[in-house]
């Protein structure tokens, strides 16, 4: 196995970097069902452990301000 994709909940990071450690990368992500569902996810070559990665080349992502309809 090269690596393991989740998500869901939020993984422990010192279990992520446990898994690292020992030679299996997870790479986290995050979606919501409206969304089709993944927004974003972590790369293989670009995985940090306590983050939920970039969004998909297909997702436009942007903060708003509080209470703007978007």
């Amino acid at each position: 196995m090269r690596f393991a994709v989740l998500g869901g909940a939020p993984l422990d990071p010192a279990i992520a970097w446990l898994f690292l450690g020992l030679g299996l990368p997870v790479l986290q992500g995050y979606g919501m069902t409206e969304a089709s569902p993944v927004i974003s996810v972590n790369r293989p070559e670009s995985n940090v452990p306590e983050s939920v990665g970039i969004p998909l080349d297909s997702v436009e992502v942007r903060i708003a301000a509080g209470g703007e309809l978007l």
